[in-house]
């Protein structure tokens, strides 16, 4: 594999495991009560979705916001290596401080 692309990956997963632990630590079991509204939120629905959106409905749904939004990133890539979404396309986020930048579209496997 080369080596700027491992280190790509490695200090992604780093910036992930920081973020999930600060939101832990600040609202115990974050990211277990995330994981678990992750997968209601998959049984729901059967199309492609993105962060934005599942992140959106876990909130409207009682789940409270981390410190920062990037603690979702290693919900979503547990529930990817774990099989239940994959990646499919990539998308324009939508949220106004975003602009309109690329990201990652998700399907759920069935």
């Amino acid at each position: 594999m080369n080596a700027v692309l491992n280190q790509g990956r490695t200090g992604r997963d780093a910036g992930m495991a920081r973020a999930t632990a600060h939101a832990d630590h600040r609202n115990a079991g974050w990211s277990d009560r995330a994981y678990l509204k992750a997968r209601k939120f998959l049984h729901r629905i059967k199309r492609t979705f993105t962060a934005e959106q599942i992140r959106a409905w876990a909130y409207r749904n009682g789940l409270e916001e981390p410190t920062d939004d990037r603690a979702w990133g290693s919900i979503l890539t547990r529930l990817s290596r774990e099989g239940h979404i994959r990646k499919v396309n990539y998308t324009q986020a939508e949220g106004k401080a975003c602009h309109m930048h690329p990201v990652t579209l998700w399907k759920v496997v069935e």
